[in-house]
């Protein structure tokens, strides 16, 4: 008796032990699908790879997240049929309150008397000045540089677009429409640029993200560059929405940088149909602070 009495002890310490030590990690979440398109919602730390295939683990902070949206083309089209990837950056909660600048020097003119920061811009929850390239997948293509100059100019003391973005080999033209002198400081150059001069024509040869222009006669004018190798890019305007051009079906790493938050922080991967569209809504907040990548 007292030996059976002991086999059931052992049973019981076997139960409770297996109870105890089943597995309670949380499971990784997937997108839904939807009559004629497919959504997929997923979630980044900084600096983390993303797919269209799952999410990050919802117990774990997130700073972005992003959420896809796959539209077909229409029945029996050609495979080989380009589709579009467009969207639209969303800043999730109060954004921060932007700060005023002090313009006090002869020749800045202004047609209000407030001039605000434009390191983040959001416009009722839409980001501004948001730069949405595609970062991979396009493979060794070459593309031929518009012969069009994008612009950059100085009104009122203050660079206008604050955000540009260019194509290798296409002409930046830095123009002065103040009634005051300029001085372009950039990471490749230093020129002083008088009022009335001749634009400053200036092309680059490779890519990069988030080139700092400023002037160092008024020390709060800044601008950002933004340079790709082929014509898969742009700047949010004011309603935070982007269209990239037509590009050809298949897989691609869409990536989103944004002065003020960190660069590359959210890099979702996805697939164009043929003839159809994808819809890629980024999300950013508060909680993406990171250093800002100036680029050269």
């Amino acid at each position: 008796m007292r030996h059976l009495k002991h086999l059931w002890a052992i049973s019981i310490a076997v139960l409770l032990s297996a109870s105890c030590s089943e597995d309670v990690t949380p499971r990784r979440t997937s997108s839904g699908t939807s009559s004629g398109s497919t959504t997929a919602t997923e979630a980044s730390e900084p600096d983390s790879s993303n797919s269209i295939d799952g999410a990050v683990s919802a117990d774990r902070p997130t700073a972005q997240r992003h959420e896809i949206e796959v539209i077909p083309g229409p029945e029996g089209v050609s495979p080989d049929t380009p589709g579009v990837i467009r969207g639209v950056v969303r800043f999730d909660g109060t954004p921060p309150k932007r700060q005023e600048i002090k313009v006090s020097a002869a020749g800045c003119k202004h047609e209000t008397g407030t001039v605000l920061k434009e390191n983040l811009v959001v416009n009722d929850g839409l980001v501004q000045y948001a730069y949405v390239f595609v970062s991979g997948g396009l493979k060794d293509q070459d593309f031929p540089a518009p012969k069009e100059p994008v612009v950059l100019d100085q009104v009122g003391c203050m660079y206008t677009p604050h955000v540009v973005c260019i194509q290798t080999g296409q002409p930046l033209h830095v123009r002065n429409s103040d009634d005051t002198l300029h001085n372009v400081n950039w990471p490749d150059g230093n020129k002083m640029q008088p009022a009335g001069a001749a634009p400053l024509e200036i092309t680059y040869e490779r890519d990069s993200v988030g080139i700092m222009y400023r002037c160092d006669i008024h020390p709060w004018m800044s601008a950002f560059l933004c340079v790709a190798e082929h014509p898969y890019h742009q700047v949010t305007g004011f309603d935070g929405s982007f269209t990239l051009p037509e590009i050809a079906p298949g897989k691609y790493q869409v990536s989103l940088w944004t002065e003020k938050y960190k660069r590359d922080a959210d890099k979702p991967t996805i697939e164009v149909p043929p003839g159809g569209e994808v819809v890629i809504t980024f999300h950013i907040s508060d909680k993406a602070r990171g250093r800002r990548g100036r680029g050269r």
